[in-house]
């Protein structure tokens, strides 16, 4: 009865990863029985699966849910499919393989230095197998997987770019908040980053520990549960109730190089309600360990920008003058920033579906005329430290930090020079 409803009903309104399990459900279910039916169930399965991998998964290997926990499962649920059609002797599904293969690599390359994926949107740690079994299966299953990139690498097609050198990185989101015709999973994440130092989560995405509408889950898909920017009180997105995003801004124009050992990465993202603001974001990596994050704000007249910053939940914060100092896990990392009082707010982490610790989230804000140059960093250790930035002809950005450690000079592209 079950297989039956299936066969009348895929949910192609839905689509995303709901569609990709129906796919492979169909597959199972029509190998398991036998008839007519069956048949036509397995091949209804077979055919959906492959317009799903066809349209879902990109190009750089991400799904375009953007989110490394449902990527997961969505592989797993290929891989069921997979392992299916080989014990029953069925063709597999045209392009599933491929896809697969495409999907594992990419959650692979999607980990950072502290041993964990990019946690973006929606998704709580345990909802998708682990990594390492999803990748062998996927070896077996799928063939042998190319080599995953290491150090700095993009993904043009999904919008993410990830900084890294040893055991730091900082990461950029230049993605849609969701895809035009699937909201659910969207967020407001316009230009977040996430921070590692010495293989640690100092800055950190929340994830998601609920799925029902209200505050905790209006508060997961914006600034605060990820390092965000707010305009004039509006995010880059509009999500609301469980699963929909209203009004949507862009993010765009993503560009990564390097320079005199600065590594950095780029995007630009338009806000919906805060009329003619542009932001155009750099973050960078020194070599001694920095992360600046540089902002040129494109517009007339006066406008707030809020800054947040959450940190790891196992992490302390004191909050100091013109900036905190954040320590825990053998590492300490001072931030300083343009603008200001700093100060914190409550904040929440997902360790599991239903379950949610508690943690700091640093925030900031700067009130003034447009077009504006802003730039906050962290810099290892507690000492004293600052950031300083400057245009200079050739279309850069002087950027110069100084701490305990020395100063640093580098140059970054330029955008809109305010």
């Amino acid at each position: 009865a079950d297989l039956t409803a299936l066969v009348r009903a895929p949910e192609w309104d839905v689509r995303g990863n709901h569609l990709v399990a129906n796919g492979a459900a169909l597959v199972r279910a029509g190998a398991a029985l036998r008839g007519a039916g069956a048949r036509r169930a397995a091949s209804l399965g077979s055919a959906i699966l492959t317009a799903c991998v066809r349209e879902q998964v990109l190009a750089d290997g991400v799904h375009y849910e953007r989110s490394p926990v449902y990527q997961g499962l969505v592989l797993e649920h290929l891989l069921v499919a997979l392992e299916t059609a080989a014990t029953q002797g069925m063709p597999p599904p045209r392009g599933v393989e491929d896809a697969a293969a495409r999907l594992a690599v990419g959650l692979t390359e999607l980990g950072l230095p502290d041993g964990a994926p990019v946690r973006w949107r929606d998704g709580a740690p345990g909802l998708a197998l682990p990594l390492d079994r999803l990748v062998a299966w996927t070896a077996r299953r799928a063939g042998p997987l190319p080599a995953p990139r290491t150090g700095s690498r993009t993904f043009p097609a999904a919008g993410l770019a990830i900084v890294e050198a040893g055991r730091d990185a900082v990461t950029l989101v230049a993605a849609p908040p969701c895809p035009p015709d699937l909201p659910a999973h969207g967020h407001a994440d316009a230009l977040a980053y996430e921070v590692v130092f010495g293989g640690v989560r100092v800055v950190a995405g929340a994830g998601t520990a609920a799925y029902g509408a209200g505050p905790d889950r209006d508060r997961d898909r914006r600034p605060g549960a990820f390092a965000g920017l707010v305009v004039d009180g509006q995010a880059a997105a509009d999500p609301y109730g469980a699963f929909r995003v209203g009004r949507r801004g862009w993010a765009r124009h993503l560009e990564t190089g390097t320079r005199r050992g600065w590594g950095w990465a780029c995007a630009h993202a338009g806000f919906p309600r805060a009329t003619g603001v542009v932001v155009r974001r750099c973050v960078a990596l020194t070599p001694r360990g920095a992360v600046v994050v540089l902002d040129e704000v494109a517009g007339r007249g006066d406008h707030r920008l809020d800054y947040t910053a959450p940190v790891g939940p196992d992490l302390t914060v004191r909050v100091e003058s013109e900036g905190a100092v954040v320590t825990g896990r053998g590492v300490t990392c001072r931030l300083v920033v343009d603008g200001g009082p700093v100060r914190t707010e409550d904040g929440g982490f997902a360790v599991a579906l239903g379950a949610r610790v508690p943690r700091p989230v640093l925030v900031w804000s700067r009130t003034g005329p447009l077009p504006a140059r802003v730039a906050h960093a962290y810099v290892p250790g507690a000492g004293p430290a600052s950031v300083a930035t400057s245009a200079i002809t050739g279309g850069e950005v002087r950027v110069v930090v100084r701490s305990a450690a020395g100063e640093e000079v580098g140059y970054l592209p330029a955008g809109q020079r305010p």
